[in-house]
């Protein structure tokens, strides 16, 4: 998996996404590998690794044994634009290990099926949590249902008096009920608290 930059752990799986690179001499297609945390160093330790066509700056996050959610490349990175401006994600999708999609989050007019400029995570029990810039003006929670194996996904909005402020990353524990998240701009730093269950952010400290 070239260039791993993000790894994330979660029911006893550690997904590695590879961003893959991109110029105008070379690509090398971003790259996922799933590990079983229990059989690391035996020939059995990874259950899945598939590539994405181009390279981003992106994120793998595994579900259960079988399930994985992942991040898509924007079109321009698609088209071969190797600018930074296009690097984040903005799409997503949940497949089983044979590649059937299970839940699409690749419609961009909708905060709930969708995450512009993704940049960090949130992995507890069956709630996931991506988080989107400014322009998507909040994050994406998507929960798995693991009897009837389906998902839902809505979008919970960052507070409003905060113009411009993203949030970039997360602090959580599968004790803890609520998370905590940076709320950022370029000039002003917060963070944010909340529960997965919340339909708006509402407590932000400086």
């Amino acid at each position: 998996a070239p260039r791993v930059i993000h790894a994330v752990s979660h029911a006893g799986l550690m997904a590695l996404f590879g961003d893959g690179r991109i110029t105008d001499e070379r690509l090398v297609n971003a790259t996922i590998v799933v590990v079983d945390e229990s059989k690391v160093w035996t020939p059995d330790a990874i259950p899945y690794q598939t590539q994405i066509p181009s390279a981003h700056h992106g994120i793998a996050i595994p579900v259960d044994d079988d399930h994985v959610l992942y991040s898509l490349p924007v079109p321009e990175r698609l088209a071969g634009n190797a600018g930074r401006q296009y690097a984040l994600p903005g799409t997503f999708q949940v497949t089983d290990y044979t590649g059937r999609v299970l839940h699409s989050l690749t419609d961009t007019t909708k905060t709930d099926t969708s995450c512009s400029g993704f940049h960090g995570e949130y992995a507890v029990d069956h709630t996931l949590i991506l988080a989107c810039d400014d322009d998507h003006g909040g994050v994406v929670v998507v929960d798995y249902d693991p009897v009837s194996e389906t998902y839902s996904s809505r979008a919970l909005l960052y507070p409003t008096n905060y113009d411009d402020h993203r949030t970039g990353s997360f602090a959580y524990h599968s004790a803890a009920p609520r998370g905590v998240g940076i709320l950022a701009a370029a000039d002003a730093y917060y963070l944010v608290s909340f529960t997965p269950q919340d339909q708006q952010m509402q407590s932000s400290y400086v």
